[in-house]
């Protein structure tokens, strides 16, 4: 009987050493970004997960469920920082970081929200790389404009706009994208138009206003028949 009873004791130490041995040596969240992060296309993204455990571990981040990989991403502190030095709106998404060992893991995720540049009081230059097109008509064209800022540092947000000779803001085959570069926030934006008509031959301006400044100029389009 004594022997049974020391059996189970024995079982029971076996049990509780492996339990609290698994407690402590898996990794543990102790810090991290919160839930949801915001950041605008002109500054670093920054987040982070930090664990702790008596044991090595190895931290590994996905993005919308895929590994997170490439040039573009810089990992430090043992992988439990995570920055992006020149973002894009694409950034955005579903970002997990994972401290695993054979123990155990603990995760965290952090929701990245990202936004226009925040721009300066300086206006922003607006430059047209072909002012005038021609165009045959019933074909498609698309007319560009290129906006780049500089020094942006205030919280104000622009807002990009085609309108024709007449006024009338056109939102119709609108399109304005982000384009990395340094030193500088560059932006195309472009207007299509598909099936052109003889009437769609006019003055088109393509503007951004910045913290209540306007600043734009204007793209000729000419439609000739065949």
């Amino acid at each position: 009987m004594r022997s049974l009873i020391l059996s189970f004791m024995l079982l029971f130490l076996s049990l509780w050493n492996s339990g609290s041995s698994k407690a402590t040596n898996s990794p543990k969240l102790y810090s991290a970004s919160g839930r949801g992060e915001d950041f605008h296309l002109n500054e670093e993204v920054y987040v982070y997960c930090y664990f702790k455990s008596k044991q090595p571990f190895d931290v590994k981040w996905y993005k919308n469920g895929q590994e997170i990989q490439g040039a573009r991403y810089n990992f430090s502190d043992n992988n439990q920082v995570l920055t992006i030095p020149k973002p894009r709106m694409s950034d955005q998404g579903r970002y997990l970081c994972k401290g695993i060992n054979q123990y155990g893991e603990d995760s965290r995720i952090v929701i990245v929200i990202m936004h226009l540049p925040i721009c300066g009081k300086k206006a922003p230059k607006v430059y047209n790389p072909l002012p005038t097109v021609t165009i045959e008509k019933g074909k498609n064209v698309t007319l560009v404009c290129i906006v780049q800022f500089q020094n942006c540092e205030s919280y104000y947000r622009p807002a990009f706009r085609w309108r024709n000779s007449g006024g009338n803001l056109l939102t119709s085959g609108s399109k304005t994208e982000d384009v990395a570069s340094t030193g500088s926030t560059l932006y195309i934006m472009r207007l299509t138009k598909q099936n052109v008509k003889k009437l769609d031959s006019a003055m088109y301006e393509c503007a951004v206003n910045s913290a209540g400044i306007k600043t734009n100029t204007t793209v000729k389009l000419t439609v000739v028949d065949f």
